[in-house]
């Protein structure tokens, strides 16, 4: 006995599938402050990137790392608070929203991270506010942008991030930390 459904009832079933999923996206609701906490978090981050410039010894690189921890930690609150207030994980929003991989946000991210570097390394210490604050607000623009998507196309944005991209964001990090290195000699 051949259960299988015919082609039209598995259609119908794959559409249905999709208005749900679709119906499901559309309803998940972000934390409060969710934007802003990721924008400060971000800019605290790349500000205090630019302490190393300044100090070379343990405070500077103390006050980096304080700065790496700000954002993990604020990611990881609004990530918990996500889930619990949703019931859901989503395919792509760690990484693309939270971890910043989505490619406007990315962009955005290391264009001011280089810029706060290059002022503090000019001795431009009010340039470094400046280009952390540009900095969180793309980084949380960029979030919102791939969050609108995914809302409105949830099997479409949530593919995996490209291999290549993935690849040109680290060896741009791989080459911004020896340049960095081989300036402190």
């Amino acid at each position: 006995m051949d259960i299988s459904p015919t082609p039209d009832e598995a259609a119908a079933a794959l559409q249905q599938a999709d208005f749900a999923g679709s119906a499901l996206a559309s309803g998940l609701l972000l934390p409060s402050h969710f934007y802003s906490s990721i924008c400060t978090a971000t800019a605290v981050q790349i500000g205090t990137a630019a302490a190393v410039l300044a100090n070379h010894n343990g405070w500077g690189i103390g006050v980096a790392i304080a700065g790496v921890l700000v954002q993990f930690c604020v990611g990881g609150i609004q990530i918990a608070r996500f889930r619990s207030l949703n019931g859901v994980r989503v395919r792509g929003f760690e990484s693309r929203v939270v971890g910043g991989t989505a490619y406007t946000t990315s962009t955005v991210y290391g264009l001011a991270l280089g810029g706060a570097l290059w002022a503090a390394a000019m001795e431009a210490w009010w340039l470094v506010p400046v280009f952390a604050v540009l900095g969180g607000l793309g980084f949380a623009v960029g979030g919102q942008h791939w969050w609108r998507a995914y809302q409105r196309d949830p099997a479409g944005s949530s593919r995996g991030d490209s291999a290549v991209w993935l690849i040109v964001l680290y060896c741009a990090a791989i080459v911004g930390m020896g340049a960095l290195v081989i300036g402190f000699r």
